[in-house]
C-alpha cells in the first residue's frame, strides 16, 4: 500500500484540524454595545486534575464530559474550532462553533452522548476567550436538557437575556437528574466579530455529587462507585472461576506471575471464596455491558463478572493495571464496556519484517490496553511475508510459515484479539507480479508498472483466486482484507480494461467498471467463505462506474478522496476511521502519529479532512497505522517505542469512557503509571534505582524519544539525544544513595567518549567515571560513589547521530 508514498509530499502542506481554515474567522472588531456584568461562579478544580490512584472519593470532581462523543445542529470546522473541542478538556480560546448564520432568532445545538448515564447536577460552560472575542458566539436565550436515551428530553436550565459572560466557568446547578445526554440549545444567538449568529462553546463539563473519580487505568473505567476499605491480593490469594473461564484464569495467572513474582492456584466455581481471592463469573444480567463490558466488585474478594468470556478477560486487564503499583485496591464497584467495536493497529509487515516474537509482544500490549485488532498487511512492494504453497514463487525469503501464523492466532484468542490478514490487490503487487512479469499491466504506449495487476486477464484472476483462498484458510477471523488502494488513476491509458468492462459489464460500461468489478468479484470470494471483506476508501469515487462497490464491503477510511464517510453509510456500507491525521506512522517520511490530536480533540467520529458522520453505530472504530515505506530507517525496537502512547491514546478514544486527563501531556504520568503489558522484554533488574526516577536531559529527538525512556525498565524503548555534541542525560534518585554499579545500555548511536558523574544537589558534580573508546552496546560499570543525582555526560559521539540509551540502570 502506498498510502505513506502518496501523503510524504501532500502532508507537508497539510494544517492540523485546529489550525487550517476554509473561512477565516478574524480576531478583530469587538462587537459593539452594553456589556452587562455576567453571572459566573468559581471554576472548578483545574481540567489538568488527574484521577486518584487509590480510586476513593476525591476533592476534585469528575468532569464525565471530558473526551464525550459530541454531536451538533451545524459544525463549522478550522481556525481552532472543531466539534471535538467541545469536549476535550482545553478550555479555549476556541472550541466547537456552529456554522454562520446571519439570523439572529433561529436555533443552534449541541449534544454530547456520555456513554452512560450519571446523576448530574451541575453544568459549566465557557465561552470563548480570544481577546476581545471573549464571550462573543454565548447565546442569549438557551435551554439545558437531559436525556437518559436521547429521544425524551428533560429541561434542567433556561436563561433569558444572559449577559456576554468572561472566561469563566458560567455554572448551572440543578436538581441530580440521571443523563446520559446532554443538550444545549441556543434559540436566541449572539453574533460572533463577524456579525454572524452562532453558537460557541470553548468547553462543556458535565459533574454530578455522587459520581467517584476511578483508580487510574487506560483506558479509563466508565463507572466507578467507591467503597471503603483495602482489598489485599496476598500470598494465598486464588483465581475462583466458573469451567467456561477457566481459560481466562490461565491466563490471568501466568500474567499475575509477571507483575507480583507469583503464579496463584486457579481453583473452579464451588470453593468458597477467601478473602484476598478474585473470582471470574459469567451472569452479569446486565444487558448494557455487551460482550466486551464487565462488571468489578473490590471489597474482601474482587469479583469480575460479565456476560461473555471477553468480559471477564477485560476485568482481567483492570486487576493487572491496579496491581501493577502494588497487590492492593481501594473497594469499590466499576462498571464498563466499550464505545466502539474494534480497537487496534495495522502492521504493513508487507515491506519491513517484524519477528513473531515482535508480534507476540505487541498481541500481549493490545489486549493489556484492551485493543482488541491486529491487522497484517501482508504484502506490498518490498515484500511477500506469508508461505504459500500454491505459489512459492512469489514468497519472500522473510516470511512467516504456515504453522507461526496458526501459533500467532491462538495467541491472539487466548487474549481476545482479532488478526485480519490483507494481501493488497489488484495494485501493490510487486513482490508477486516479480515472479509473473506477463500478468503485469502494460499500458498503451508500452510502458510496464510494477504494481499493477492486469484486470483483463484471466490468469491474473486465477493467481489472486489461489492467493486469497490458500490465505484465507489460515485466520479464523471474520474478515479479508482486500486493500483495493492505489490503482490505476490514468484509465485512459489502459484500454484494454475499457475493453473488459464493456465485455463484461455492457456496452456503457467505464475503465473503473473493470476494478469496481474486481472488488465484487473479490467479495463474492470472501462471502462464500463465510467472511465479511473490507477494503480501503480512495478508490470508491462518484459518477466514474456503471457499478459500484457492494454495500456490504468494511471501507476503511484513511484520506479525504473519493465518496465522504458519511456518503459511504448512505450507500449502505459500514466504516471504520483510519484517517491519516492522527493514525499514520510512515517510516522514512516523518510521519508519526498525532499524540496531541489523539489526545485533545479529535473524536473517533471526525474523519480525515474534519468530516463528521450522522450514525456512530456504523462506525467500527478506529486502528493506528505502521507503513513501512523505509524500513530501514527505524528499528522494530524504535518501532514498538513509538506505538506505546499512542495505543494508549487510541484505546482511550475508541474505549469511549471520560478521558483520565485532558492533554498529551497530562496523559504521559497516566501511560507511565499504566506501562506495558506483562512480561514485556527487557524488564530492569530488581534494585535498580534509577527504575521510573524523574529524569532530564540537555535534548531529545522528538517527543517519542524522551528522557523517561532510559529508566522505565524496558528495553524497547530509548532515548534519544539532538545530533551534537555534549549532551547529557541525568536522573534524580530521591535522595543521597551509594552509587556501585551503572549499567548503560546503547542504541546504535553510542558515546565514544563519556563521563559517569554525581551530585548531591544536582549543581556541583564530580567525575566518578570515565570512559574513551566507547563502542556501543552495554556498558556495565563498577564505581565506588554516592550522590542523589547520577548524570551520563557524553562529549564525543561515535557516530553520525546523537546519543540514544535503551536503558540506564543505577545499583
Amino acid at each position: 500500500m502506498a498510502h505513506a508514498a502518496h501523503h510524504a509530499v501532500r502532508n507537508r502542506f497539510r494544517q492540523p484540524l485546529r489550525a487550517g481554515s476554509a473561512r477565516t474567522l478574524a480576531l478583530t472588531a469587538l462587537l459593539a454595545g452594553a456589556m452587562l456584568a455576567p453571572v459566573t461562579s468559581p471554576a472548578p478544580a483545574p481540567a489538568e486534575a488527574a484521577p486518584d490512584r487509590a480510586g476513593s472519593a476525591a476533592a476534585t470532581p469528575r468532569n464525565v464530559a471530558l473526551g464525550a462523543a459530541v454531536a451538533a445542529s451545524s459544525n463549522y470546522q478550522g481556525s481552532g474550532w472543531t466539534i471535538g473541542a467541545a469536549t476535550d478538556g482545553v478550555r479555549g480560546p476556541a472550541g466547537w462553533s456552529s456554522w454562520s448564520n446571519v439570523t439572529v432568532n433561529h436555533t443552534e445545538w449541541v449534544r454530547l452522548d456520555l456513554g452512560t448515564a450519571y446523576p448530574l447536577d451541575r453544568v459549566d460552560l465557557f465561552a470563548r476567550s480570544d481577546g476581545t472575542n471573549v464571550g462573543l458566539g454565548f447565546p442569549i436565550d438557551f435551554t439545558i436538557a437531559v436525556s437518559t436515551d436521547g429521544l425524551a428530553w428533560s429541561t434542567v436550565a433556561t436563561r433569558v437575556d444572559y449577559a456576554r459572560p468572561t472566561a469563566a466557568a458560567q455554572s448551572f446547578t440543578f436538581p441530580a437528574s440521571s443523563a446520559r445526554y446532554l443538550r444545549i440549545s441556543g434559540s436566541r444567538l449572539r453574533p460572533d466579530q463577524n456579525g454572524d449568529h452562532v453558537l460557541q462553546f470553548a468547553e462543556v463539563e458535565a459533574y454530578g455529587a455522587g459520581i467517584g473519580t476511578p483508580p487510574t487505568t487506560i483506558p479509563a473505567l466508565r463507572e466507578w462507585t467507591p467503597g471503603t476499605g483495602q482489598y489485599a491480593f496476598g500470598a494465598a490469594s486464588r483465581l475462583v472461576a466458573e469451567p467456561a473461564l477457566l481459560d481466562e484464569a490461565a491466563t490471568f495467572a501466568e500474567d499475575l506471575a509477571e507483575v507480583l513474582g507469583r503464579t496463584p492456584a486457579v481453583v473452579p466455581v464451588g470453593v468458597v471464596p477467601a478473602c484476598g481471592d478474585v473470582v471470574l463469573k459469567l451472569g452479569a444480567a446486565d444487558a448494557s455491558l455487551g460482550t466486551e463490558g464487565y462488571r468489578l466488585t473490590v471489597d474482601c474478594v474482587a469479583t469480575i463478572s460479565a456476560n461473555g468470556e471477553t468480559g471477564a478477560f477485560y476485568g482481567t486487564r483492570t486487576l493487572l493495571q491496579l496491581f501493577r503499583t502494588g497487590p492492593t485496591v481501594s473497594y469499590g464497584t466499576a462498571r464498563d464496556w466499550p464505545a466502539y467495536r474494534e480497537r487496534g493497529v495495522m502492521i504493513d509487515v508487507g515491506r519491513k519484517y517484524f519477528t513473531v516474537d515482535w508480534l507476540r509482544w505487541h498481541i500481549k500490549d493490545l489486549a493489556y490496553a484492551k485493543l482488541n485488532y491486529l491487522h497484517l498487511h501482508l504484502s506490498d512492494n518490498l515484500g511477500f511475508r506469508l508461505e504459500s504453497t500454491l505459489h512459492p514463487e512469489v514468497v519472500s525469503a522473510q516470511h512467516y510459515t504456515k504453522q507461526q501464523i496458526r501459533d500467532l492466532v491462538t495467541l491472539a484468542a487466548r487474549y481476545k484479539v482479532t488478526i485480519v490478514p490483507e494481501i493488497d490487490m489488484p495494485g501493490h503487487l510487486d513482490a508477486v507480479l516479480a515472479a509473473h512479469p506477463d500478468l503485469k499491466l502494460r499500458s498503451r504506449t508500452g510502458a510496464v508498472h510494477n504494481s499493477f495487476i492486469d484486470l483483463s486477464k484471466p490468469e491474473s484472476y486465477a493467481l489472486m483466486r489461489d492467493l486469497i483462498t490458500e490465505a484465507m484458510e489460515l485466520f479464523p477471523a471474520p474478515y479479508w482484507h482486500v486493500g483495493a488502494d492505489e490503482y490505476v488513476t490514468n484509465y485512459a491509458d489502459y484500454p484494454q480494461l475499457l475493453s473488459y468492462a464493456r465485455a463484461n459489464y455492457g456496452a456503457n460500461a467505464t475503465a473503473k467498471d473493470t476494478y469496481y468489478g474486481f472488488v465484487n468479484w473479490a467479495n463474492d470470494i470472501v462471502r462464500a467463505a463465510g467472511k465479511t471483506m473490507r477494503m480501503w476508501n480512495d478508490g470508491i469515487r462518484a459518477g466514474d462506474g456503471t457499478i459500484m462497490p457492494d454495500s456490504d464491503i468494511v471501507v476503511e477510511y484513511w484520506d479525504d478522496l473519493g465518496l465522504t464517510p458519511q456518503q459511504l453509510l448512505d450507500r449502505g456500507h459500514t466504516v471504520l476511521n483510519a484517517s491519516w491525521t492522527p493514525t499514520y506512522y510512515v517510516i522514512g517520511t516523518g510521519a508519526r502519529p498525532d499524540n496531541a490530536y489523539l489526545n485533545g480533540s479529535w473524536t473517533v467520529d471526525t474523519f480525515e479532512g474534519g468530516t463528521v458522520i450522522t450514525d456512530s453505530t456504523r462506525n467500527l472504530g478506529s486502528t493506528l497505522h505502521v507503513w513501512c515505506d523505509v524500513p530501514e530507517r527505524e528499528r522494530p525496537e524504535t518501532v514498538a517505542t513509538v506505538l506505546r502512547d499512542p495505543l494508549r491514546g487510541l484505546a482511550q478514544r475508541t474505549w469511549g469512557t471520560p478521558k483520565p486527563a485532558p492533554t498529551y501531556g497530562a496523559s504521559i504520568p497516566i501511560f507511565d503509571a499504566v506501562g506495558r503489558a506483562p512480561g514485556w522484554p527487557g524488564a530492569a533488574v530488581t534494585g535498580d534505582l534509577a527504575r521510573n526516577r524523574p529524569v532530564t536531559a540537555s535534548s531529545q529527538e522528538t517527543s517519542d524519544l524522551a528522557a523517561r525512556n532510559a529508566v522505565d525498565g524496558d528495553s524497547l524503548s530509548a532515548w534519544s539525544s539532538a545530533f551534537a555534541d555534549p549532551q547529557w542525560i541525568r536522573v534524580d534518585l530521591g535522595a543521597v544513595r551509594p552509587v556501585n554499579r551503572v549499567l548503560l545500555r546503547w542504541q546504535t548511536a553510542y558515546a565514544r567518549t563519556y563521563q559517569i558523574q554525581t551530585s548531591t544537589d544536582g549543581q556541583r558534580w564530580a567525575t566518578v567515571s570515565t570512559v574513551t573508546g566507547g563502542d556501543g552496546g552495554v556498558d556495565d560499570l563498577r564505581l565506588a560513589a554516592s550522590g542523589r543525582y547520577v548524570r551520563v555526560h557524553a562529549t564525543v559521539r561515535g557516530t553520525q547521530w546523537g546519543y540514544s540509551l535503551w536503558g540506564l540502570e543505577v545499583y
